[in-house]
């Protein structure tokens, strides 16, 4: 979303990257670093999409190339109206991925307390046939 706020303020697209990258986290930065510098000696789309394949999500590569549409056609304001939707959408996705994690997180602990029953229902059967008759 910084990026969004540099790119309103009419900062180009190189600008607006530059600046945001101070405020991503180091690995992100990184990336960043060398998608500019990429961009520094490549002016085509390849280093947008070297840089869009280090992701797994559709949005971002969505996001990406809007991106480069923005660099290589100039600013234009339709552009800018899409991010948004896009970012939101970006994040339900990630939201989504977590709640899909944790589900399948809980699924396993329902399975605990049956293992746990078993495990009483078999000391308790152990026990039995030991005070019975010495079976054990």
């Amino acid at each position: 979303s910084y990026l969004l706020v540099f790119l309103e303020n009419k900062f180009n697209v190189y600008q607006s990257l530059q600046l945001a990258s101070g405020y991503c986290k180091k690995i992100i930065s990184d990336d960043i670093e060398k998608l500019l510098l990429d961009i520094d000696l490549d002016k085509s789309i390849m280093p947008y999409q070297s840089f869009a394949k280090k992701f797994k999500s559709n949005v971002i590569y969505q996001v990406i190339m809007m991106i480069y549409q923005l660099d290589a056609n100039g600013y234009d304001a339709k552009y800018l109206n899409n991010f948004p939707t896009l970012i939101m959408s970006l994040k339900q996705a990630e939201i989504e991925c977590k709640i899909n994690e944790r589900k399948m997180n809980m699924s396993f602990m329902t399975v605990l307390p049956i293992i746990s029953l078993m495990l009483a229902v078999f000391s308790l059967v152990l026990f039995i046939l030991n005070n019975m008759g010495g079976i054990i």
